[in-house]
């Protein structure tokens, strides 16, 4: 499946005209868009659209990403609470840190 995505990758490159590298840099820059956004609470979608715009986007591609954002907002926060660290794995976390912390400080 990774060569396959691989294939497909270069092949839109060629399609568009750019390099593939771009590709990734412009699909890591989609994705911490989209986490950064499901972190915006207002419903509003001209809120959203005004904050992209503010950041520098083009009206139409502040325009469709609010919209399609918008229109899968409830399956976003609902990956985006999937991803959170439960308050007993946090307190298991930190009580780790500490005992490491101490180890290393006796050594």
């Amino acid at each position: 499946e990774g060569k396959e995505v691989a294939e497909d990758i270069e092949s839109l490159a060629d399609e568009i005209g750019i390099n593939v590298s771009k590709i990734g840099r412009i699909c890591s820059a989609a994705s911490t868009l989209l986490w950064e956004c499901s972190k915006f609470t207002s419903k509003d979608q001209s809120s959203l659209q005004n904050t992209l715009l503010q950041l520098g986007l083009s009206e139409a591609i502040a325009t469709a990403f609010s919209q399609v954002f918008n229109s899968n907002r409830p399956r976003m926060l609902l990956l985006k609470g999937s991803l959170g660290v439960s308050t007993l794995s946090y307190h298991n976390l930190s009580w780790r840190l500490d005992v490491e912390l101490a180890k290393r400080n006796m050594q």
